[in-house]
């Protein structure tokens, strides 16, 4: 019988064989896609950079990317900063571990317990995580857990309801069904409602009132091409990038956020302990 709910399991399988079929380092901001990935990275790198961070733990690491790219943009803080890599696939992890980076241990970890002691980090980053986690309340009370108190989570990850990525999620239902090839069974969404009670239930709290942005997607791709505008990879990450810029002013909330948004992006912090603040 085929496996149709999201397990860890799955989830390993999926991102073992990414991680061998040769994943990149870096993404591309040149394409659509790359160019989402590139601009989250770039937000983990500019929060780990701040001169209070001095422990990162980074869940579901991946090959490095992260730790790769803050060592190229803040090469002097990379230096004095330490950051744990963490990620359920033992190839992400092997991959990882070959960049030799300054400061920075990876290893693979069960995807239910995080292997540190309480209290140990600043600063934790989860982007695009989230949706591939099978204990969604454990791993948020896990990671409140390691934080010291004040510490911050820096969290991103799709949004369901965003009209764009179900409509590329059909076409690629329709696409592997004409070609016999059953999806992996890798993603388990969840709205910014059920996340925000998550969230505050595993013990953050909302940084601020910009806690929700809702980044922008005015475009619907397949296979790295857009259908709505109909438009090349690269013109199409041009076309993206407008889109973001004219719209970087505008608060997406509410329902239009909620079409439009293609990412919740969440910063929350852990509430100090006894009312106290850190």
């Amino acid at each position: 019988m085929t496996t149709t709910t999201l397990t860890t399991a799955t989830v390993r399988a999926f991102f073992d064989a990414e991680a061998r079929q040769g994943r990149r380092l870096l993404p591309d901001p040149e394409t659509a896609s790359g160019l989402g990935s590139y601009v989250k990275y770039c937000c983990a790198t500019t929060l780990m950079a701040q001169p209070q961070i001095r422990r990162v733990v980074d869940i579901g690491c991946g090959v490095g990317s992260i730790e790769a790219l803050f060592s190229q943009q803040h090469p002097e803080r990379a230096r004095r900063t330490h950051v744990e890599g963490l990620d359920i696939s033992g190839e992400m992890i092997r991959r990882a571990a070959d960049l030799d980076l300054t400061n920075c241990h990876f290893r693979v970890y069960d995807g239910l317990t995080l292997p540190h002691r309480a209290d140990q980090f600043d600063l934790a980053i989860a982007i695009e995580v989230i949706e591939h986690v099978e204990h969604k309340a454990r791993f948020l009370a896990e990671i409140c857990r390691v934080l010291r108190p004040g510490g911050r989570l820096f969290l991103t990850t799709p949004n369901p309801k965003c009209w764009a990525l179900r409509a590329e999620q059909a076409m690629e239902n329709v696409a592997r069904w004409m070609l016999h090839r059953p999806a992996p069974v890798k993603d388990a969404f969840v709205g910014i409602e059920d996340l925000s009670r998550l969230l505050r239930t595993a013990g953050f709290r909302p940084v601020g009132a910009g806690s929700w942005p809702m980044w922008p997607r005015l475009y619907v791709s397949f296979n790295g091409w857009g259908v709505i505008p109909p438009l090349p990879p690269r013109v199409l990450a041009h076309y993206q990038r407008a889109s973001i810029a004219a719209l970087s002013g505008v608060g997406l909330h509410g329902a239009l956020g909620r079409r439009l948004g293609w990412t919740t992006s969440a910063l929350w912090e852990k509430a100090p302990e006894d009312g106290v603040e850190a």
